[in-house]
């Protein structure tokens, strides 16, 4: 029951399924990244990310001094196409779908202060 606890709770806030959308459509981010691109704060970012991984959604990989997170591969395929479709139409969703359109295409570097 606990299991199914963490993973409702990580699916009841739209800053974490802003943070999910954002891996349906990249390989991997690391926080600074997610914070540019969604506009949100170092402390918001780092507690959605925790919360993720804690229901299992997320993986982090540690490279060098940097830990960077990406999808975790035991998640459904099935299940990720349901929420993309529910997600796909929200204006939010939309915004944060171009600035890491932009990212990608600018390459956009951001410095991590740690």
């Amino acid at each position: 029951m606990r299991e199914l606890e963490k993973i409702f709770k990580a699916l009841s806030d739209k800053v974490r399924l802003r943070i999910l959308n954002l891996f349906f459509n990249i390989e991997k981010l690391y926080p600074c990244e997610i914070e540019s691109i969604l506009n949100i704060s170092q402390t918001r970012t780092s507690r959605n990310i925790n919360i993720l991984l804690d229901a299992g959604f997320l993986k982090q990989k540690r490279e060098g001094k940097y830990i960077s997170y990406s999808l975790n591969d035991a998640l459904d395929d099935g299940f990720k196409n349901f929420l993309m479709a529910k997600l796909n139409g929200i204006e939010q969703i939309k915004e944060d779908l171009k600035n890491l359109e932009k990212f990608k295409k600018e390459k956009l570097k951001v410095v991590c202060n740690k």
